[in-house]
Parts: structure tokens; sequence; C-alpha cells
């Protein structure tokens, strides 16, 4: 036990490093959305991002490469999804050995959220993980 959440930490504080890289390459008042997964067996972590353009970037070792883009109207409508479900107060930090996040940057308002496979406010949550996830596989 004392070993995964040691992992977890680690993994976790790595992520906040590669997510500034990422802030960096966005104007000061961008909004985006990046979210991931990570932990299990072999400890990866995988994250997108998402800019209100619509470009998507990947991160790779910590460094965020453009993967491609999708249209800005589904970017804009994964901002409303956010607020419509009232994610924005349904703060979640729970993390799992295999755990899911989710980034929120949007006119000045941030949220962050970590959960594992169960996530513990409702379903809300994993939907729009899922609802992002399908959006860049259409890149």
């Amino acid at each position: 036990m004392r070993i995964s959440l040691f992992f977890i930490l680690i993994v976790l504080s790595t992520h906040s490093c590669t997510v500034r890289s990422f802030q960096q390459t966005l104007d000061k008042g961008d909004d985006y959305l990046i979210f991931g997964n990570g932990g299990g067996l072999h400890g990866t972590y995988k994250s997108y991002g998402l800019d209100k353009s619509g470009r998507i970037y990947k991160n790779e070792n910590e460094v965020w490469k453009y993967e491609g883009k999708i249209p800005a109207n589904s970017v804009e409508q994964s901002f409303q999804n956010i607020v419509q479900l009232g994610l924005l107060e349904k703060p979640q930090n729970s993390p799992g050995n295999r755990y899911y996040t989710l980034e929120y940057n949007r006119e000045g308002k941030y949220q962050k959220w970590v959960w594992g496979n169960n996530p513990e406010s409702d379903t809300s949550l994993q939907l729009m993980y899922d609802i992002l996830q399908a959006l860049i596989s259409r890149k």
C-alpha cells in the first residue's frame, strides 16, 4: 500500500510539471481542457489537451505535441457540457490504482478532477471523459 501511494504521488507530481509546459504554449487567457488516465500495472500516464480553437495536443514524455484538430464548436460544446452537468460544483480528488483526470480552464475558472474507476460524485464525470476521448478519436 505504501509503495502504491508513493507511486501515485510521483505520477501526479510529474503530471503537474507537464501541465505547466502545456499551459505555457497557450496565451495566458486561453481556455483549455486536459484529460488523461494512468496508473495500473505499468504506472504510465497518457493525456491530451484541447484548446478553444479545437487543436489537439498529446503529452509525450512531458512534451505537448500537436496531434490534429477538431471543430471548435465541439470544444465549445464540451465546455458547456461541463457546466450543464454541474461538474464545477462537484470537486473530485480520489485516485485509485487506475485513475483518470480532467482539467477545465475557462474564463478564469479552473477545476481539476481526479478519480478512480468509480467516481464518487456521479457518472457525469466519467461520461464527460468518454465524450472527450471520442472527440479526439475523430481527428
